[in-house]
Protein backbone atom coordinates (compact mmCIF):
# COMPACT_ATOMS: atom_id res chain seq x y z
CA UNK A 1 0.00 0.00 0.00
CA UNK A 2 2.60 2.34 0.94
CA UNK A 3 4.67 1.39 -2.73
CA UNK A 4 0.71 2.54 -4.25
CA UNK A 5 0.89 5.83 -2.30
CA UNK A 6 4.29 6.77 -3.70
CA UNK A 7 3.37 5.70 -7.34
CA UNK A 8 0.40 7.74 -7.24
CA UNK A 9 1.47 10.76 -5.92
CA UNK A 10 4.46 10.91 -7.85
CA UNK A 11 3.49 9.88 -11.45
CA UNK A 12 -0.63 9.63 -11.68
CA UNK A 13 -0.86 13.38 -9.92
CA UNK A 14 1.02 14.35 -12.53
CA UNK A 15 -1.17 13.46 -15.21
CA UNK A 16 -4.34 15.89 -15.97
CA UNK A 17 -6.59 13.12 -16.12
CA UNK A 18 -5.41 11.68 -12.67
CA UNK A 19 -8.47 11.78 -10.67
CA UNK A 20 -10.30 9.54 -13.34
CA UNK A 21 -7.39 7.46 -13.35
CA UNK A 22 -7.22 7.15 -9.65
CA UNK A 23 -10.56 6.43 -8.67
CA UNK A 24 -10.42 3.34 -11.29
CA UNK A 25 -7.43 2.38 -9.82
CA UNK A 26 -9.29 2.77 -6.27
CA UNK A 27 -12.45 1.45 -7.97
CA UNK A 28 -10.12 -1.73 -8.84
CA UNK A 29 -8.33 -2.43 -6.01
CA UNK A 30 -11.75 -1.72 -3.72
CA UNK A 31 -13.07 -4.58 -5.72
CA UNK A 32 -10.18 -6.60 -5.08
CA UNK A 33 -10.13 -5.86 -1.28
CA UNK A 34 -14.19 -6.75 -1.12
CA UNK A 35 -13.66 -10.35 -3.00
CA UNK A 36 -10.41 -11.57 -0.78
CA UNK A 37 -13.06 -10.52 2.18
CA UNK A 38 -15.33 -12.43 0.97
CA UNK A 39 -13.36 -15.90 -0.13
CA UNK A 40 -11.99 -15.43 3.54
CA UNK A 41 -15.94 -14.98 5.32
CA UNK A 42 -16.47 -17.92 3.26
CA UNK A 43 -13.46 -20.25 3.81
CA UNK A 44 -14.60 -19.38 7.87
CA UNK A 45 -18.09 -20.37 7.73
CA UNK A 46 -16.91 -23.45 5.83
CA UNK A 47 -14.41 -24.66 8.50
CA UNK A 48 -16.48 -24.04 11.58
CA UNK A 49 -19.39 -26.42 10.17
CA UNK A 50 -17.02 -29.28 9.46
CA UNK A 51 -15.43 -28.82 12.41
CA UNK A 52 -19.17 -28.50 14.47
CA UNK A 53 -20.23 -31.85 11.80
CA UNK A 54 -16.87 -33.43 13.81
CA UNK A 55 -17.77 -32.81 17.08
CA UNK A 56 -21.61 -34.63 16.97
Amino acid sequence: MILYTYYYYYFVSANPEAPIFGAAIMMIYGIIAFAVAAVGTVVVVIRERMAEKKRQ
